[in-house]
């Protein structure tokens, strides 16, 4: 009796230990908050307790981490990417951060028409009308007319 009992003990304890170093841990430098167990990281954030939207909080951590940073919600880790630059890079060397198809489910859960949620013949399609507008000079000569269209929009709803 007791030793089935010690036996599950350890067990418990083993897979806890498992856990943690699997879904807890960081492996990589990419700056970031450290993974919290469950959701301990969303009430961190503010997302919980604070009732902050998802936009809100990835400004706060684009302002403390950079353009660059990871975060975690729940199990799921996100990378994120907020440079021009480095999205202008991303999307024309595809070939190099191919995506998976697990992340393509989980995003296009929500943006099922998205460019990053779309592969071959699809993706040559849209990349072809859509990544020319991400082009450095022309969004950097065109930035007032983005951010006033863009309020314009927010304020009409």
């Amino acid at each position: 009796m007791y030793l089935v009992l010690i036996i599950i003990v350890i067990i418990l304890v083993l897979l806890y230990i498992y856990s943690k170093l699997k879904y807890f841990t960081r492996h990589h430098s990419i700056p970031g908050l450290s993974p919290k167990f469950f959701f301990d990281k969303m009430r961190q954030t503010g997302m919980i307790t604070e009732n902050e939207s998802v936009a809100n909080v990835h400004l706060k951590l684009k302002s403390k981490f950079g353009d660059v940073y990871q975060f975690w919600m729940g199990l799921s880790r996100f990378l994120t990417v907020c440079g021009v630059d480095d999205i202008e890079y991303i999307f024309t060397h595809r070939d190099i951060y191919d995506q998976g198809d697990v992340n393509i489910n989980k995003v296009s859960l929500l943006f099922h028409d998205a460019l990053i949620c779309t592969k071959g013949e699809k993706y040559k399609r849209h990349a072809s009308v859509t990544l020319p507008l991400f082009r450095r000079n022309k969004i950097i000569s065109n930035i007032d007319l983005i951010i006033d269209s863009t309020n314009k929009i927010l304020l009409d709803k």
